[in-house]
């Protein structure tokens, strides 16, 4: 029972992982606007850079 549970968690998480996100290949491709949208969501719910005092999510973004 108990390499049965050592085994199964880590392999549940992996497989709950997100997939990665894949950039366009240049930013006049009509797919970049998504892939801010979507990467813009995935920072928001990371707990790990809220804690960053270097900037937010949406100020990184507005950042030149």
């Amino acid at each position: 029972m108990t390499e049965q549970v050592c085994l199964g968690v880590p392999l549940f998480l992996f497989v709950r992982l997100p997939k990665p996100l894949v950039p366009p290949m240049s930013d006049t491709d009509p797919a970049f606007p998504g892939h801010l949208t979507n990467l813009r969501r995935r920072l928001v719910k990371n707990t790990s850079s809220r804690r960053s005092p270097r900037c937010s999510p949406i100020a990184c973004f507005r950042a030149p």
